[in-house]
């Protein structure tokens, strides 16, 4: 999660909550699924190891649990999902060739790849559980929020409507996508799909430019 310009939660966990010791997860599960008798699968990072060998003993065995030292990253990844989702979920409301929706998912790849060594984070907690593994879910599934209120943007949905859903549901990928786009900024990024999905979302651009190309696309990042 993202609070108050701050991309990571675990700035806000010792800044405002006044806590040094916290557990951090993530992975391709939702909160039903932790009710139900299958598998479930969760990536965890924290200030230290001791939250996540306290849970390893109460969790049940099948849940799957893997720890990375990454905790900012994983983080960060958790961040990007959720936008990434909104523009997921604008490719399937405009109904596009799925050759362009798995066009857009490799170049999410790519750009995450680009973000997690700018960040200083590393690449290889993209595949995780809480990397790749909730990338895919939140990019794909109907129970995500992000990924709904995308495609009521895609269907080009009425105001009203789109209005109504955001009352009734919390985006965060709506809420993180301002601060990363004035993080993108810091870091000199241009021509991201962070910024297309900002324009579209926040500046009313046509839905269908998320799949147009993007001007200087190959030197930033298919380089």
């Amino acid at each position: 999660m993202m609070f108050q310009n701050q991309i990571y939660f675990s700035d806000y966990t010792r800044k405002k909550l006044k806590c040094n010791s916290y557990t951090f997860f993530a992975g391709p599960t939702l909160a039903a699924d932790l009710l139900l008798d299958f598998p479930c699968y969760l990536t965890f990072a924290g200030s230290n190891k001791i939250g996540y060998r306290k849970l390893s003993k109460i969790v049940p065995k099948r849940v799957h649990m893997t720890y990375t030292d990454d905790l900012n990253g994983l983080e960060l990844l958790s961040t990007l999902k959720n936008i990434y989702a909104i523009g997921s979920g604008i490719l399937h409301g405009l109904n596009v060739p799925e050759g362009i929706y798995y066009g857009y998912m490799t170049h999410v790849m790519i750009e995450i790849q680009k973000l997690l060594n700018k960040a200083y984070k590393s690449q290889e907690t993209l595949f995780t559980y809480g990397g790749l593994g909730d990338l895919l879910m939140t990019t794909n599934s109907q129970n995500s929020r992000n990924f709904t209120f995308g495609k009521l943007i895609g269907k080009k949905a009425g105001k009203e409507e789109i209005a109504k859903f955001k009352k009734k549901n919390t985006i965060e990928g709506l809420y993180h996508l301002k601060e990363m786009h004035e993080q993108l900024k810091k870091w000199h990024i241009k021509n991201s799909i962070i910024d297309q999905i900002f324009n579209i979302v926040l500046q009313d651009e046509k839905p269908e430019s998320l799949y147009l190309p993007m001007e200087e696309e190959k030197n930033d990042f298919l380089d």
